[in-house]
């Protein structure tokens, strides 16, 4: 798992113990635990330690296989033989030479025909590779018949002359197919789950962003209104009207895309915990003051620069205090927003920005603790306000003085 995945994609990925908990039960274990099972019931009581490497020999191949498979990666063909590989070593080391026993060397051929299933299967892919992963399953339940088989004849023929030995045959056969067929089944479902997941997750993150996506998913109280402090961003396209009066509808939305762009790149590294755009304005909050300045004048550059490729300017503004944040809306149409005082005292700096300014209220250069380099003062009288604020231009920052 990456250190940049986001919260939902741990949420839905499977825990490690999930994974290889499923490879045991689901596919590993069958063909051990039946030796086991045959060994306990018909060999004597001197073999019954074999039992042991036996079982964790599966165990440790359901490790290996459950890791690479939580990691979104196919199992490697050389682990598909962890399990026979340990139980020859076993038998080897117990017998003092290569051992002969029938139960092994159907342990190591059907480890083989799962590992050339599964090798193929991934590289074949498709249907044929669906079929290989159901050729699988088969194999898997045609070894516990060959178990059988080797204990209670021997010889394969004469077990085979029987006509409820070769029923039994055919009847694991088809169990086999419909595990394997039921299988595939679940994995396309998987699979279609997941694009879905996926396509949410694009939605979400364009709604509420990446960062508060993933705060709310390992948090769910974080999406519930809350009053909070933050700094309020909104850059305004100067000029805009008059250009968009002679332009199509089209040629509008493709210079706005570029802006909407070309701000999220600007302001990406700096973290603003919500962007939203509304026709020429982009607003952004930000948790912390000095983010927001070093974040207007990024977006300053890269917008303006993009802007002026249409003859157009940018204008900044920007303010920081209490507002609500949160899921606001009725019961049924919600959006993650802020609302409060703070808001609109941001948008009414940011209206008064000339264009390629960045105008910003003392309560945030306080806010900023020194750090911002702000030139000249007045007192605007804006619109819906009882009394002046107090603004200035930004500048540039102060770099941050470390020790």
């Amino acid at each position: 798992m990456t250190a940049a995945e986001s919260g939902v994609g741990r949420l839905l990925r499977p825990s490690y113990r999930a994974c290889v908990a499923a490879e045991f039960f689901s596919a590993t274990a069958h063909v051990p635990v039946t030796i086991a099972l045959a060994m306990i019931l018909v060999r004597p009581f001197a073999e019954w330690p074999l039992v042991l490497p036996l079982l964790a020999g599966a165990f440790l191949q359901a490790w290996m296989i459950g890791g690479r498979e939580q990691s979104g990666r196919p199992p490697l063909a050389i682990q598909q033989l962890v399990g026979c590989c340990i139980y020859g070593a076993t038998l080897t080391v117990a017998h003092l030479g290569f051992p002969t026993d029938p139960l092994l060397w159907i342990f190591v051929v059907s480890s083989c025909a799962v590992a050339l299933c599964h090798v193929c299967a991934v590289r074949l892919g498709g249907l044929v590779g669906e079929g290989l992963f159901v050729c699988a399953h088969i194999v898997r339940a045609l070894a516990v018949v060959a178990v059988y088989a080797a204990i209670a004849a021997g010889d394969p023929r004469q077990f085979l002359s029987e006509p409820e030995h070769r029923f039994l045959v055919v009847g694991t056969a088809l169990l086999g197919l419909a595990l394997g067929a039921s299988a595939v089944v679940h994995r396309r479902d998987r699979e279609r789950l997941a694009d879905v997941v996926d396509r949410l997750k694009g939605y979400s993150e364009m709604l509420l962003g990446r960062s508060m996506l993933t705060r709310a998913m390992e948090n769910e109280d974080d999406l519930r209104p809350r009053r909070t402090r933050r700094s309020v961003l909104f850059a305004g396209i100067r000029g805009f009207t008059r250009w968009s009066e002679t332009r199509s509808p089209e040629e509008v939305l493709l210079m706005l895309d570029g802006v909407y762009s070309a701000a999220e790149s600007a302001c990406a590294r700096f973290k603003p915990a919500r962007t939203k755009h509304t026709g020429d304005e982009v607003m952004m909050f930000f948790a912390e003051p000095i983010a927001a300045a070093e974040a207007a004048l990024a977006l300053r550059d890269e917008v303006g620069s993009f802007l002026s490729l249409y003859g157009l300017h940018v204008g900044i503004g920007i303010h920081h205090g209490e507002v609500i944040e949160g899921l606001v809306g009725a019961s049924r149409t919600k959006a993650y927003d802020i609302l409060g005082d703070t808001v609109n005292t941001a948008k009414r700096v940011s209206d008064h920005a000339k264009p390629g300014r960045i105008v910003v209220t003392f309560t945030f250069f306080e806010a900023c603790r020194g750090r911002a380099i702000i030139e000249g003062d007045e007192h605007l009288s804006a619109k819906g306000k009882s009394s002046l604020i107090l603004i200035s231009e930004l500048i540039g920052i102060h770099q941050a003085v470390e020790g």
